[in-house]
């Protein structure tokens, strides 16, 4: 609910954090009521008589999209018009005003109740940043790094009343706007080239926690920010969450797996002591609650699990499709190479939609020759030795890859060895070749 003359914008109560610029902007767009509002006339309603660049305006629209959980890719409330404006693309209705509870802190947007088979990870977080001011957490695409970052920054606000801000910065593609970005979820009303000094003056004197989310693609610009708080605002911790770890020397990386399957189990009772299968029943449930489920589904429900990586997100979308399929026919779906294009998880952002979605998010910085690499080595048998892969596609690709959480590591016999999750095999095999 936006209160336009008290310049307040809450969400079931609860007051979300926006600067007075980006709540100007926000009120023109609703008063548009639809129609489409040059960015001249944004621009002016921000900086009245003032001349500011374009990157500003940009700025300040993505600190929109962020209060309303807008990611930008599947222009849900803020439609861009490309060279000319932006509308509202949701209904606006007037309403009565209720009087919000006190504003408390900037805490992220991904409120969780309870989340399954993450408790051990979620406490391993909170316990490291007291250890540490910089964690990353890192793992491939849709393996929960942002569910458990959000709970982890949930818990030490709960519990130790410590102040929370999140930047979700996977709508944000100019590193130069990273300063200005995270000054905006601040409610800093700067301009984007004075982002930096300003934030670590309001910073500097303050205790509190950053959670910047989906850093993957801005590395060299938030691994600098970082390291700017860190040195200048002693009080300051940051949780990161990226497929890959910043690489700063104070920086603690906790590696996220996905969820444990069991080899095999001959009952549903066997299966649901394994995470991926009990997250798989626990939406199933939630699909078709009259849903009846036994031993006889024990292997099935084993074998989507398998075929989907244990990957958190992988299962959230698979699921989603199981109010018209059964677990059978989802299972065919899978085993004929159809996964990737699964969806029907329509408020997800537009990344976390299909499977497809989210590796063409994690493949596209991709150079030509990782790209060849990574199809010929789904061509092999795996899992690959560490010799092996670069015999396969050379020491410096094949570190690349690692990385950037696209080989995955196991231990077998006391070995350390990888593999390609089935997901990235099948994408590779399907789409890389069409880059």
């Amino acid at each position: 609910m936006l209160d336009v003359a008290r310049s307040i914008l809450t969400e079931n109560g609860r007051h979300i954090r926006l600067g007075s610029r980006a709540m100007s902007m926000l009120a023109a767009l609703v008063a548009a009521r639809g129609e489409l509002v040059p960015r001249r006339q944004l621009i002016e309603r921000a900086w009245p008589e003032t001349f500011v660049e374009a990157s500003n305006l940009r700025v300040q629209i993505s600190a929109v999209r962020r209060a309303l959980n807008d990611d930008g890719q599947s222009a849900t409330y803020l439609i861009n018009v490309a060279g000319y404006g932006y509308r509202i693309g949701v209904p606006v209705e007037q309403g009565d005003w209720h009087e919000p509870a006190a504003p408390g802190a900037a805490l992220p947007r991904h409120q969780i109740t309870a989340i399954v088979g993450r408790d051990r990870e979620v406490a391993a977080l909170v316990r490291a940043t007291r250890r540490s001011r910089l964690v990353t957490l890192t793992g491939p695409g849709g393996v929960g790094k942002t569910t458990i970052a959000a709970a982890a920054a949930q818990r030490l606000h709960d519990q130790h009343m410590m102040d929370i801000c999140q930047v979700d910065f996977a709508a944000l593609e100019a590193p130069e706007l990273v300063p200005a970005a995270a000054a905006a979820a601040l409610g800093l009303e700067v301009d984007a080239e004075a982002a930096l000094p300003a934030l670590l003056e309001f910073a500097r004197a303050r205790a509190l926690t950053l959670v910047f989310d989906s850093c993957e693609h801005l590395l060299p610009a938030v691994a600098a920010l970082s390291q700017a708080i860190l040195h200048t605002c002693p009080d300051i911790s940051v949780i990161a969450t990226s497929h890959e770890a910043l690489g700063l020397a104070l920086e603690r990386v906790i590696r996220v797996t996905p969820l444990a399957v069991p080899e095999a189990t001959a009952t549903l009772e066997g299966v649901l002591r394994f995470p991926a299968c009990e997250l798989l029943v626990c939406r199933a449930l939630a699909m078709q609650p009259t849903r009846k489920l036994g031993d006889a589904d024990a292997a099935t429900i084993r074998a989507l699990c398998d075929r989907l990586d244990g990957l958190p997100l992988a299962i959230e979308i698979a699921a989603a499709n199981l109010d018209v399929l059964s677990l059978a026919e989802l299972l065919g779906q899978l085993s004929s190479g159809r996964g990737l294009d699964l969806g029907n998880r329509r408020t997800a952002a537009a990344r976390h939609q299909t499977m497809r979605a989210m590796l063409d998010w994690t493949t596209r910085r991709l150079s030509g020759p990782e790209h060849l690499a990574l199809r010929r080595l789904a061509q092999l048998a795996e899992p690959f030795d560490l010799q092996r892969l670069e015999q396969a596609a050379g020491a410096d690709i094949i570190a690349r890859l690692i990385r950037r959480s696209l080989l995955v590591p196991v231990r077998q016999d006391g070995r350390l060895l990888y593999r390609m999750l089935a997901s990235t095999r099948l994408y590779a095999n399907q789409h890389l070749n069409e880059v």
